[in-house]
């Protein structure tokens, strides 16, 4: 099938003309299909959709006579989100969208993060809305933020058919469009600045990569305020003309299988998911749940953004093929915000390869060389191939002297092209540290190329090396997930130096809900078996936290750094205080 939309904007240059483009193309088709927990789904036609946007733009023209003001869109789901955000650069300005409280958050940290990022970011403006300054005074808020408010209830709904055209701001493709944000934990210390031309690089390559087409549907439970959300399912599918089906990822998190639902009742084609989304969806829904339930319309489930998980996959398909889900449809991606989203994409239409290593090679000498057909599963690792670089992105294994490794090797993973981001918002420091002198981008991920394929083995910073040889906490913390008595997917596992035997050795944090001391012991004991049976290490200290201890970011992932502190300083001080 033809690619949808592509020819409307394979010549124009900024983001506001593939809109213009499509309002004049397209104006009633289906733009987004907005879904809620306690009232009627909302579809959305282009026209609609750009004519709230134009009112947006309006409200802008009171905020600063210059224009390429930051804006600020900290907004629930709904209409007015993705209206805003579309009204900022209608209107000349450069919009971005931060995480609105959730009750899920630790109060004391949002406050912090809230301060941090408007100190950095030093937005013009702010649109929000009643129950988000509700939330916000209730955290003491209200002083921090001294630019213009701008409330959404408070815009009319007044653009007329004209207007659509008046805000339509000729932009320079190097204009900086949007600001997005890496992920990691709430602070959002890092603005990725992205301009008209590497967004659209970006959204152009990405849709061939993925054969794009005139009948397909993305459904999506992700926040908009990370790349996975915003690009993927907001951004690509908008400016391809493809309908997008989103709810809230807070509404998700309560409900998991609204997303099947979704997909069965909308025809979903393709779908984007983080690791852990597969495994909380195979442990929420129920059997009951899935009895109606059709998943046959997909074309793909990408699993990107995280080291992905050839186990995750195939329990997932165990758990869903009797609701359709079949093995060529789960694909695989590496993706950023600094290169606006996709670096790399498996083919499409067939299960992602699977490459099996020595784990022998891999832990003691970085190497990842094939395992032999009849070699014993503890005696290997198994990786998912993210597929080829994407059409104007390349890829480099580099050591940390910038020396271009060979394939097999893993280093650090470094990238350039034509979709990567202009620098980090007024960080310079930053911006100049994240590059290597002849400009590949240094991602702080660590892989490795086979037959032109990447494979993800890790963060940096999440390596732990017990005497010489190199551990990563996800593979640990996957084993220790999967004993019962442990909270899946609440488990941390860290490097803590050790002076007695001179190298870091394994904490592990287990979330666990009311066992005995009988049950722990067992649960500890299981543990360490386990992760010295199929990684041949050892555990040094084990603790088990409560439910919600650990800290996890906005997308979801386990932060290291943030329970590493906490770590230090709730378990480790108290302790010394106690025996001092």
């Amino acid at each position: 099938m033809k690619l949808t939309n592509i020819e409307l904007f394979r010549n124009k240059t900024t983001v506001t003309s593939v809109l213009q483009n499509l309002l004049e193309d397209k104006p009633e088709s289906t733009a987004c299909i907005l879904i809620y927990p306690d009232k009627p789904d909302e579809t959305y036609s282009v026209r609609q959709l750009l004519k709230r946007a134009t009112d947006f733009a309006g409200s802008f023209e009171s905020v600063s006579s210059d224009s390429k003001q930051l804006v600020c869109i900290c907004l629930y789901h709904g209409l007015d989100l993705i209206a805003a955000f579309i009204g900022s650069f209608l209107a000349g300005h450069i919009p971005t969208m931060i995480a609105p409280p959730s009750p899920r958050m630790e109060r004391e940290k949002y406050v912090l993060s809230f301060e941090r990022m408007i100190e950095c970011l030093r937005p013009a403006c702010v649109v929000t809305g009643r129950d988000v300054i509700t939330n916000l005074d209730e955290l003491e808020l209200g002083g921090v933020f001294t630019g213009k408010v701008i409330y959404n209830h408070e815009v009319p709904k007044r653009a007329k058919e004209s207007d659509l055209k008046k805000f339509a701001t000729e932009a320079n493709p190097e204009d900086i469009v949007l600001l997005q944000h890496s992920s990691g934990t709430t602070g959002l210390q890092k603005g990725v600045a992205l301009s008209h031309r590497a967004v659209l690089n970006q959204v152009f390559t990405y849709a061939v990569a993925l054969s794009l087409r005139a009948d397909d549907v993305i459904v999506s439970w992700l926040p908009l305020y990370h790349d996975m959300g915003l690009i993927a399912c907001f951004l690509l599918p908008l400016l391809c003309g493809v309908p997008f089906v989103q709810m809230s990822p807070f509404d998700w998190v309560l409900r998991p299988v609204m997303l099947l639902e979704a997909i069965d009742r909308y025809k979903g084609t393709l779908s984007f998911l983080p690791n852990f989304a597969y495994e909380f969806l195979r442990s929420s829904v129920r059997a009951s749940q899935m009895e109606s339930l059709s998943l046959s319309s997909l074309r793909g489930l990408i699993n990107c953004s995280e080291p992905v998980s050839n186990r995750t996959h195939t329990h997932f398909l165990e758990k869903f093929q009797s609701a359709g889900i079949r093995p060529d449809q789960l694909w695989a991606c590496y993706a950023m915000a600094e290169n606006v989203f996709a670096v790399t994409q498996s083919p499409v239409g067939i299960r992602a390869t699977v490459d099996r290593i020595k784990r022998e090679s891999f832990t003691n000498n970085h190497l990842s060389l094939p395992s032999e057909p009849d070699q014993k599963e503890t005696n290997i690792f198994e990786f998912v191939s993210c597929g080829r670089p994407i059409k104007g992105t390349e890829i480099r294994i580099m050591g940390n002297d910038d020396r271009i490794y060979p394939e097999r090797t893993i280093g650090e993973i470094c990238i350039r092209g034509n979709s990567l981001f202009d620098g980090y918002y007024s960080r310079d420091d930053l911006t100049q540290s994240a590059f290597t002198s002849n400009g590949w981008y240094k991602t702080g991920d660590l892989g490795y190329i086979a037959d032109g394929n990447l494979f993800i083995t890790g963060r940096k910073k999440s390596l732990i090396i017990v005497q010489g040889r190199n551990f990563y906490s996800a593979d640990i913390e996957a084993i220790v997930s999967e004993i019962k008595g442990v909270i899946a997917g609440r488990v941390v596992a860290l490097g803590m130096w050790d002076e007695r035997l001179g190298t870091e050795s394994i904490t592990i944090l287990a979330e666990t809900d009311n066992i005995t001391p009988q049950l722990r012991g067992k649960i500890e004991l299981e543990i360490r078996q386990r992760v010295a049976q199929e990684l041949d290490c050892t555990v040094g200290e084990m603790h088990f936290v409560p439910p919600r201890w650990l800290i996890k970011s906005t997308s979801g992932k386990i932060s290291h750094s943030d329970n590493k502190r906490k770590f230090l300083k709730e378990i480790v001080n108290r302790k010394s205080r106690k025996n001092a």
